[in-house]
């Protein structure tokens, strides 16, 4: 099965102009929030470099790693660490990441085919796998 272009042509009687396919904020939001703000914010740079806009898709990046850095932080210093504080820092983390950058790089009407979500969910899943039976053969 070939895989859709990155790009995808949009033809009028005055103009063409290509349309860059982008992952949607829902999209961002979720893998932030299931995985960590880290996996968002790639998914984020990546369609930010695709669009030319390079100092934007660096500063994602560092927001989402700062984000989960944080995280990490917090699990370790909490005496009682829960899933609940993971997920709450996820949460804004994924929040920024789709609904500021996101929207300062992609204007909702100029920019409105979004990519599949296929591969990044196979990557998603297969790392997830790897950790748990890193975390399952530690014990």
């Amino acid at each position: 099965m070939a895989e859709r272009q990155p790009f995808e042509t949009i033809t009028s009687k005055k103009t063409t102009r290509i349309k860059p396919q982008i992952y949607s904020r829902r999209t961002i939001w979720g893998f932030s929030v299931l995985m960590t703000p880290l996996f968002g914010g790639v998914l984020l740079m990546h369609d930010l470099k695709n669009v030319g806009k390079k100092k934007a898709a660096y500063v994602s990046l560092l927001t989402s790693i700062l984000f989960t850095a944080t995280a990490c932080v917090v699990m370790n210093v909490i005496d009682k660490p829960s899933s609940g504080w993971m997920y709450a820092i996820n949460i804004v983390g994924g929040y920024i990441l789709a609904e500021v950058y996101h929207k300062m790089g992609f204007p909702p009407s100029k920019y409105n085919t979004h990519r599949r979500i296929w591969k990044p969910l196979l990557i998603a899943v297969l790392l997830a796998i790897v950790l748990v039976a890193c975390y399952v053969h530690s014990y």
